[in-house]
């Protein structure tokens, strides 16, 4: 890869070399390196080992440098100007020079493009794109400042501002805005980090090409040694809050090498360098730890002799690179993915006696993307009107190229990093860019995320202050812009919620900010009981939502699990209750008794419209003054009874959970309750359209270790994990983003928690249901699906048997 740089200052140096002694050093395994590393107050945030996944809005942007100067004329062959073969001659074929070191391409080898112009003949896939309008052309672009170094010509478009000393990049003073840490700006294929991703805060990483990531080895004596460092990490080493943090330090970074290392395998084979490089730049992609700017480097391009044979290879190498780029990307992320090439000038006009070129100006780049405009982006500098040294005049200016990626696709303020304003091309469809609406926002009805803590009372996380919310007292809580929820464009979120430390009985209830608060309520507590449930809600005024507490003090806490798009096919309502034996609604007065069943009609009540379309409903169903131990199944109408539970109760507990169920062609649900008598309540929270992208199904039961179903037949131990298959089993499909489950805990022998995330990322600091011993409890579950289509449950203390019911999947 080209390196910056002009003569660094001292104080560059110093500022690099702190860069550089950081995680990424780490991570590909000089462990005394690391030690040192850990003194860096920098280094020691552990977030910055966090690669939060992405946002359905993010867009991901690879850049391929092509170093030595890529000769455009040679690229992007102006086939019916005879000026080229003048200055050029015509060689006999793509890769042989004619007898006195003719290098024009043949006109008839060329792959046409339009205006007279073709592609090199090795160019077949960017051929392919371009024809149906994935590829824009960038035709005469480069530095106006005519500069023949490859070093300080290539430092100045990597800085990207008009400043002679070159100590930061244009995409890393983007990352410093954005705040981004982790895998946000990735080089792959080198363990140094370019110009154009270093910052002043965030930190970049460089991956090699061969792996070897300190933490990554299967290899038993490495092993004991990496599980020695991540053992330090979970406790206080008694050394001091230095040691500590040394400590953490060494567990992330292990942690974080094990998360990575799988985009080596299976191995790439084959010599293109490049295209192994952009293999693991998508499979980087797909592991969805926030990567958002990838670079990569292509050298070999500095032509002075011999041209066409090795550029031919070169041509060849781009175009299965990009190929497999694209071809490796999932198509989860492949339309929010678009791809540039650049290089730091062009070539002469002129051929060298060498049969080769000279250093030039001008040259051409491609942007390639499912939402790139395709076409020629800019006009073709002239081949006779020459400067005085024989180069072409730049047409167009190199920064706005980068102008218009920041602005349009990364959503940026190119003023504000490139220190200057400058025209912008169409390289972009309308409203593609990240802070628009369609056609780049997935039709799906909802986005699932990694969960994320945006509110805990005990800490001060959310609100930024540490309290009780106290009896009939409401908090509003902000929820759009927080927790990998966009700023806009939300209109729902999945939460789950959890109460503990409460001192007297009482409910919460959780609606949109500036509504009425509804007669409803989300979950319910009595003294000192620690309760999650998961919540559905509308967002209100400011993106908030409001909780009220009834009764006595509490904490809360609430960790976001995903959104649903404003107009999506899923339409949440004000909370309304449909189901109240207690008095009588959507029931005859009384308990259900035990094998009892309620036919509850469920559209055209409480908000749903009465349309023969209803797939499913949301609903909070709570049971209250149960007289034993029992469990309440949920299913549409018309379908057998699955054998799967919603909630479970023991002797006199009130017990709420979230259910999402299928609606009967009768537009009904049946609520079953095995034994005992119990009141039965349901409020209804919201609906889905039939081919909303989400898709019911009849309960079925996925996991289950008592019985050996999912997993060994076995309880889960402390700090014991499950890896649980859900894509292809109980109606999930493949291609599956997420699943809707009731995961449920029995026979818990300790006071714990169990957290579900997505295979293959890091544990998150959330929980998706509470034990306590003895106990039966439930909760409904919104994983998004992980590597393999796969969910990881962990249980922290004790030992318990789990259960999980499957009871839907989003696209």
């Amino acid at each position: 890869m080209t390196k910056l740089t002009s003569p660094p200052r001292s104080g560059d140096v110093a500022e690099r070399t702190r860069r550089e002694v950081s995680r990424r050093r780490f991570l590909q395994g000089a462990l005394m390196m690391g030690g040192a590393a850990a003194i860096d107050p920098v280094f020691l945030r552990r977030s910055a080992f966090a690669g939060p996944p992405l946002g359905v809005r993010d867009r991901i942007f690879v850049l391929i440098e092509l170093s030595g100067g890529n000769d455009g004329l040679n690229t992007l062959i102006p086939a019916s100007d005879s000026a080229y073969y003048t200055r050029r001659g015509t060689a006999p074929n793509a890769i042989t020079s004619g007898p006195n070191g003719e290098i024009g391409i043949p006109a008839g080898l060329t792959l046409p493009v339009g205006e007279g112009f073709g592609l090199h003949p090795n160019l077949s896939y960017l051929k392919s794109r371009f024809d149906i309008g994935d590829v824009a052309i960038v035709r005469g672009v480069g530095h106006p400042s005519k500069d023949h170094s490859h070093f300080s010509c290539m430092a100045r478009i990597m800085s990207g501002n008009n400043s002679e000393t070159y100590t930061t990049g244009l995409f890393g003073r983007w990352l410093d805005g954005l705040g981004m840490d982790g895998f946000a700006g990735v080089n792959v294929g080198d363990t140094s980090v370019p110009l154009i991703l270093q910052g002043t805060q965030a930190d970049t990483t460089g991956l090699p090409s061969y792996g070897g990531l300190f933490g990554a080895s299967t290899q038993q004596y490495e092993t004991l040694a990496y599980d020695s460092l991540l053992n330090l990490g979970n406790d206080d080493v008694g050394k001091g809050v230095w040691s500590n943090e040394i400590a953490d330090t060494f567990q992330a970074a292990v942690r974080e090498a094990r998360r990575v290392n799988p985009i080596y395998s299976p191995n790439v084979s084959g010599n293109n360098y490049l295209a192994r490089n952009l293999t693991f730049a998508a499979r980087l992609v797909n592991l969805d730890i926030g990567a958002r700017v990838i670079t990569v480097s292509q050298g070999g391009f500095d032509t002075h002799s011999g041209q066409l044979d090795d550029h031919a290879a070169l041509m060849k190498n781009l175009d299965d690179g990009i190929k497999a780029l694209f071809q490796n990307t999932s198509p989860t992320f492949r339309s929010r993915l678009v791809v540039m090439t650049y290089s730091e000038f062009g070539r002469r006009v002129e051929r060298s006696n060498s049969a080769g070129t000279d250093h030039g100006t001008s040259s051409v780049m491609f942007v390639v993307g499912d939402h790139v405009r395709g076409g020629f982006a800019s006009d073709a500098p002239s081949l006779t009107a020459l400067d005085t040294r024989g180069d072409m005049f730049v047409t167009t200016d190199v920064r706005s190229v980068f102008a218009t990626v920041l602005d349009d696709w990364l959503d940026a303020d190119h003023a504000q990093i490139l220190g200057a304003t400058y025209p912008k091309l169409s390289l972009f469809e309308a409203n593609s860019g990240a802070g628009n609406p369609d056609p780049l926002l997935p039709n799906v009805a909802f986005q699932p995320l990694q969960p994320v803590r945006i509110l805990d009372t005990r800490s001060g996380i959310g609100l930024g202050r540490i309290f009780l919310l106290g009896p009939g007292q409401t908090i509003d809580l902000p929820v759009a812009g927080q927790g990998n929820v966009p700023a806009t464009g939300a209109g729902s979120a999945s939460m789950n919620v959890t109460v503990t430390g409460c001192d007297a009985p009482s409910y919460l209830t959780i609606w949109a900010t500036g509504d009425p608060r509804p007669n409803a309520s989300n979950l319910n507590m009595t003294t000192g009981q620690t309760v999650p449930n998961l919540v559905v809600s509308k967002l209100g005024v400011g993106g908030k939502v409001s909780i009220f507490n009834a009764a006595g003090n509490t904490n809360v806490i609430v960790d976001i699990l995903g959104w649903f798009p404003v107009d999506n096919s899923y339409t949440s309502l004000v909370p309304a209750r449909v189901l109240d034996t207690r008095v009588g609604v959507g029931a005859p007065l009384g308990k259900l008794g035990p094998k009892g069943i309620v036919s509850l009609t469920v559209r055209s009540r409480g908000g749903v419209p009465d349309r023969s379309d209803i797939d499913a409903v949301a609903m909070n169903v709570t049971v209250t003054e149960p007289d034993t131990q029992s469990y309440i199944t949920v299913w549409p109408s018309g379908e057998g009874q699955p054998n799967a539970s919603n909630l479970n109760m023991a002797s006199n507990q009130t017990v709420p959970n979230l259910v999402i169920t299928k609606v009967g062609s009768d537009g009904k649900v049946n609520l079953f309750n095995a034994n005992g008598s119990t009141h039965v309540i349901a409020d209804v929270l919201g609906w889905f359209p039939t081919g909303s992208g989400f898709h019911s199904l009849v309960p079925s039961r996925i996991l289950d270790t008592r019985a050996g179903n999912g997993a060994p037949t076995a309880k889960v131990g402390p700090s014991g994990l499950v890896e649980l298959q859900v894509s292809g089993r109980g109606g999930v499909p493949a291609n599956a983003s997420s699943a809707v489950m009731n995961v449920t805990a029995t026979e818990p022998d300790a006071t714990s928690y169990i957290t579900v995330w997505p295979a293959g990322q890091g544990r998150p600091d959330a929980s998706s249901l509470n034990t306590v011993p003895g106990l039966t409890v439930a909760n409904l579950v919104i994983a998004k699906l992980g590597t393999g289509g796969k969910v990881d449950l962990y249980n922290a203390f004790g030992t318990v048997h789990l259960l999980a019911d499957v009871v839907g999947w989003f696209d």
